[in-house]
Parts: structure tokens; sequence; C-alpha cells
């Protein structure tokens, strides 16, 4: 049983590692011809002081949102980091267009628990998709065959 849950642990892992590349290719591109071109730190300003990671963090809570409420499993608290982050993305896309002063240490703090929670959000999310739930017919049949048995 033991292993079992490992695998789907490690399942899990890995959906979280393909989604999380595929969502991010955007920014790894970006990353790539930022470091070939005008070097590392222009890319890490521009990049989290336009709520990039913000807006992935969004796309993943919501999607294990969707997979956690088919599981029957709702989350008021994700609800809430749902909202929270939306409005801080407003907010920054606000300040930016009015070229206002945005503060990038909160900025930054903002996106990395935001990405902390959306990974750990979309990991359990990966890990109850994987879950199977009992072959009750099986249970059953063997529930059956046991009872034969002992009565014969």
């Amino acid at each position: 049983m033991e292993n079992t849950k490992k695998k789907y642990w490690l399942n899990a892992g890995k959906d979280l590692l393909t989604i999380i590349f595929f969502t991010t290719l955007p920014t790894i591109v970006s990353f790539i011809l930022a470091v070939a071109t005008s070097g590392l730190s222009s890319f890490w300003s521009t990049c989290y002081s336009s709520g990039e990671f913000i807006l992935y963090s969004v796309a993943l809570l919501s999607s294990s949102y969707i997979l956690l409420s088919t599981y029957k499993i709702h989350s008021i608290g994700l609800i809430i980091v749902l909202i929270v982050l939306s409005i801080c993305y407003a907010a920054t896309f606000f300040l930016i267009s009015h070229k206002d002063h945005i503060n990038r240490i909160f900025l930054l703090l903002v996106s990395g628990i935001g990405m902390f929670i959306a990974f750990s959000y979309s990991l359990y999310s990966q890990y109850m998709q994987h879950l199977r739930s009992p072959d009750i017919g099986a249970q059953r049949k063997e529930e059956q065959n046991q009872i034969e048995k002992e009565l014969s």
C-alpha cells in the first residue's frame, strides 16, 4: 500500500513538472533570449515586476481547484488565495500602466508565496487525480469467494 502511494506521489510530481514546464515555456524562452542579449538582471526585474509569476500562480491554482472539485474537495482558502493573487496582479498591471512606483520587494514576496502555494495545491490535485477508486466489484467477488471457502 505504501509503495502505491509513493508511486502516486511520483506520478503527480512528474505531471506537475510537465505542467510547470509548458506553462512557463514563454518565460524560459525569454530568459534564454535575455541572457543571450541584455543580461540576467534585466530579465528578472522585467519578469517579476510585470506580475508574470502571479499570473502563473493563478493559472495553476485555478486548474487545481477544478481538478480538486471533481473529487468533492472544495477549499475556501484556495478561493481566497486566487482572489488575493488576482487583485495583486491587477494592481501590478494598473501601476505599470500608470507609471507609478511598484514595491518590488512586496511583489517578489507575493510572487514567491503565490508560486509556493500554487505548486503545493497543484501537486496535491495531481496526486488526487492519480488515486484510483477501489474496484468494489472485485472486492465483493473476493469477499464472496472467502465466504464460500469458509463454508466448504
